[in-house]
């Protein structure tokens, strides 16, 4: 059941993909919003081509990594 008013921030850096991957899968089906804040990977690119393309998810890549707390700052915005 999806729950359209709670949203999920993940800031990630250099992340196994298919795991990530896979855990922002399930959590789409719980909630109504996930917003990825990428601090900077390598592997930037393969993740943004990987995660779900949907309204429901947003991808916002860092070109530096700024720490999570910011990451999450950035999100919450």
């Amino acid at each position: 059941m999806v729950n359209n008013r709670i949203g999920v921030v993940f800031v990630c850096h250099n992340p196994e993909i298919n795991v990530f991957i896979s855990n922002v899968t399930s959590v789409l089906t719980y909630v109504g919003h996930v917003i990825i804040i990428d601090n900077a990977s390598l592997n930037q690119t393969s993740l943004y081509e990987n995660i779900p393309q949907n309204d429901a998810v947003n991808f916002i890549a860092q070109e530096l990594n700024t720490g999570i707390a910011a990451g999450f700052n950035t999100g919450i915005r």
